[in-house]
């Protein structure tokens, strides 16, 4: 066995595991409000909470080290790792799916784009959360922004509500 193999096996059992959280949590939510956008934001927050507790939650984002570092890796690793992201795009554009069926977007909106967003709004608190002295306001920061608590709650819910109500 060779580095690759380990990659390989190292990164399927993080999507794995990626995966099985985000349905925990997201499932969760639609548990506690059957409407399809408050439950997304009920799963969000119960999210946020958990990116809280960063370090002891969620050590670090495998899919973005191997990312940065995809020179390292070869193609079968690069082409898992986008499925893995590709896959936070599929969650997210099929959730503002299920919105926009309840509430009619009032313009034209590009879902996936939508999706990517929010997708990039995690990864990016997972990276920068590990520099020193960043991590507790980014866990904060993170979670205000993505599951509208405090002030960012009205932008949070009116940007949701401008585009699905």
């Amino acid at each position: 066995k060779d580095k690759a193999d380990l990659a390989k096996a190292m990164l399927l059992r993080y999507l794995a595991h990626d995966r099985q959280v985000l349905d925990e949590l997201f499932a969760r939510g639609d548990e506690l409000n059957e409407d399809p956008l408050h439950g997304f934001l009920v799963g969000l927050r119960l999210f946020a909470e958990m990116m809280g507790n960063l370090p002891e939650a969620h050590p670090g984002c495998l899919a973005a080290s191997f990312c940065y570092q995809d020179q390292l890796f070869n193609s079968e690793i690069r082409e898992l790792n986008a499925a893995g992201l590709l896959a936070w795009r599929k969650r997210f554009r099929e959730r503002f799916e299920e919105i926009a069926a309840r509430y009619p977007p009032r313009q034209e909106i590009d879902l996936d784009a939508l999706a990517d967003m929010a997708a990039t709004l995690v990864e990016g608190s997972l990276i920068l959360g590990r520099a020193p002295h960043f991590l507790e306001r980014a866990a904060r920061v993170h979670a205000e922004a993505i599951a509208g608590v405090r002030e960012p709650d009205a932008v949070v819910r009116l940007g949701l509500q401008m585009l699905f109500e």
